[in-house]
């Protein structure tokens, strides 16, 4: 439902949505393994590239595949949280995966502690993440400050609904930031991902009551996203990890990949402190 059909058509053949997912919120959680796995005994591929999370989707690929298959993950579940908070289900199936993938695709440092965790010696490849060409801004148009004169910030991504429990999604809950930087009047903009946007009752409730917060429309494609934060003054990642139950190795090693999309519309980056 919500991937840039923009950016994958060029790249692809042919794509298929065999609609494995309920249309539904969190409906991953619902998600037709028995059909997934009809479906890739039934393919005639030369390489399976499966992605986490969930792990028990790229577990079924395994088990069914006819040709190698490789597992990547942007952010592994057990580098991310504890075993306890995955779940018995996600974390035999993260180790499988591992135990059984032809190759690994990873993007930071955190595959050292994947390599001692699970014993790896299968291939690997470290992709990193990085600007690209097709995404930069070159066409501007004015920022926002220079018709008002006023500072504004932007954040992009994964936003906390408030109800949520601070323990394990506090990092991503914005609206006390909201506040702080209104009072500094400081102008606030985001642009939360397109599976959260229909959940923040509260985020769309101060917008209205704050003239400083601005919750905007989920837009789907780096290039137009991009074009739309270059008229802010900032990007902001201000994730904040403290008081949470990530472990310290994620926030150690990784970087989120919106920095990127920051710098490709031309943005300096303010960054949380932790």
């Amino acid at each position: 439902r919500s991937y840039d059909k923009d950016l994958f058509r060029p790249i692809f053949d042919q794509i298929i949505n065999y609609q494995l997912i309920p249309q539904a919120p969190q409906g991953w959680r619902r998600l037709d393994l028995w059909n997934l796995a009809r479906i890739i005994r039934g393919l005639d591929a030369d390489l399976f590239h499966a992605h986490a999370e969930p792990n028990v989707v790229p577990k079924v690929v395994i088990e069914n595949a006819n040709a190698p298959v490789i597992f990547d993950g942007y952010d592994f579940s057990t580098v991310r949280r504890s075993e306890k908070f995955v779940g018995q289900i996600e974390v035999t199936a993260e180790r499988y995966c591992f135990e059984h993938a032809s190759g690994i695709i990873y993007k930071g440092s955190e595959v050292e502690y994947l390599r001692e965790k699970y014993a790896l010696t299968i291939p690997s490849l470290h992709f990193m993440d990085y600007c690209t060409s097709e995404f930069e801004v070159t066409d501007f148009s004015p920022k926002f400050s220079q018709t008002d004169g006023q500072t504004h910030l932007v954040y992009t991504g994964v936003i906390a609904p408030t109800h949520y429990s601070k323990r394990q999604y506090g990092y991503a809950q914005y609206l006390d930031i909201a506040r702080s930087l209104s009072q500094q009047k400081l102008h606030f903009h985001i642009y939360p991902n397109p599976f959260q946007s229909q959940n923040l009752p509260k985020y769309r409730l101060l917008a209205k009551k704050n003239e400083y917060f601005h919750l905007h429309r989920s837009i789907i494609g780096n290039r137009d996203l991009n074009q739309e934060i270059s008229r802010y003054d900032y990007g902001c990642l201000l994730h904040d990890f403290r008081g949470t139950d990530v472990q310290d190795i994620w926030p150690n090693t990784t970087i989120g990949n919106k920095s990127f999309g920051y710098l490709e519309a031309n943005l300096p980056i303010i960054v949380g402190d932790n």
